[in-house]
């Protein structure tokens, strides 16, 4: 390709078309985070949680009050947090001259390189980048039961929930993820909705519930079809006639991934979701195997198919200070002669109520 580059007289970075993609916000952005934790410590949680026991009926003909409970109820809060940390070595005079000159520099010797080139401000975002996504994998799907490297160490939100969930009471299966194959484990926005409402209606039956309060999270997928199910229906006169609206369908979609709800509940679309189930082994099928112990035909994954309805202050993420929860550094070693990028996160996961969520799985 950097001969192409050559014969068509293209030689700048600035001339190139980049392929940008699009991520969710940084995860303090999205959750509050607590410093100043420590591995293992106990946080306690004062429930103030309403008590119609009290005050019992007295005998007005008798001196005195009996005693009452005052039901304060005391939970806590176990963090548990993993390290995660990479670094890249980067020879530049190992790229040909033709490609070092694609990004307007070229091989030098003896010098100490210029840390603002164009060619390390890009890799250096891509290095930022997936530190800022494995944050998002390392506070959701971690798992102590797990053996994967990138998985294991901790136990996220995902974990947790389910872990003290149960069936009928707080959580709901989904029946798509029990497909044989991950096209089989599609959901439609038809289905997605009738999730949704499934889970409003699940929350409505506890006291703690308060529809201002909370808020859906789900895949960028069910978000996908969801939005596009919506507006369809949108595209269609009322339901007894299936006449198509013309003016609704030359319109820009009236709803996308940043204003999607159900019942005035905000429904928050994860692309991070989607993109650590498809790439982590453990997670996107690719470790297995058919009779033959050959790699399965479009294996299922491991629950494509997940939401969560909660308050969003009940999703806390801490690390032990601010530094420690995104650190990056890029330097020059005069040894090898390699340019280095560190990165990672001392990062953990908590629910203060743990049992004050819906979870779909």
């Amino acid at each position: 390709m950097v001969d192409s580059f050559i014969e068509a007289d293209m030689l700048n970075f600035n001339q190139a078309i980049v392929n940008d993609i699009r991520v969710d916000n940084e995860i303090e952005n999205e959750k509050e985070v607590l410093y100043g934790v420590k591995n293992g410590s106990v946080v306690p949680v004062l429930n103030n949680n309403d008590d119609y026991t009290m005050f019992p009926v007295a005998d007005e003909e008798v001196c005195g009050t009996e005693e009452c409970d005052l039901n304060v109820n005391l939970s806590a809060v176990k963090w548990d947090l993993a390290l995660m940390k990479c670094k890249v070595g980067i020879c530049l005079n190992s790229f040909t001259p033709e490609f070092l000159a694609f990004w307007n520099t070229y091989r030098k010797f003896d010098e100490n390189p210029d840390l603002d080139q164009a060619l390390l401000q890009f890799l250096g975002k891509q290095f930022k980048q997936g530190l800022e996504n494995a944050k998002w994998r390392r506070a959701y799907f971690a798992d102590t039961a797990s053996t994967s490297p990138l998985l294991e160490g901790a136990d996220g939100f995902w974990t947790k929930a389910d872990a003290a969930a149960v069936v009928g009471e707080n959580k709901i299966e989904i029946t798509q993820n029990a497909g044989g194959t991950f096209t089989a484990q599609r959901m439609t926005g038809e289905d997605v909705y009738d999730l949704l409402s499934d889970m409003y209606e699940l929350a409505t039956y506890h006291s703690w519930f308060n529809p201002t309060e909370f808020q859906f999270e789900i895949t960028w997928q069910m978000a996908t079809a969801y939005s596009n199910w919506l507006n369809k229906l949108g595209h269609n006169a009322p339901a007894n006639c299936q006449c198509i609206v013309a003016d609704g369908v030359v319109k820009a979609n009236v709803y996308t991934l940043d204003n999607l709800g159900f019942n005035g509940i905000p429904v928050k679309a994860r692309r991070a979701f989607d993109g650590v189930i498809s790439q982590v082994p453990e997670l996107n099928g690719s470790l297995l195997v058919d009779e033959d112990d050959e790699p399965l035909v479009n294996p299922p994954r491991v629950s494509p198919n997940r939401a969560i309805l909660t308050r969003n202050e009940n999703m806390l993420v801490g690390s032990s200070d601010e530094d420690q929860l995104t650190f990056f550094k890029i330097w020059h070693n005069v040894d090898d002669e390699k340019i280095y990028m560190r990165g990672g996160s001392y990062i953990g996961a908590a629910f203060p109520k743990v049992n004050e969520l819906i979870l779909a799985i």
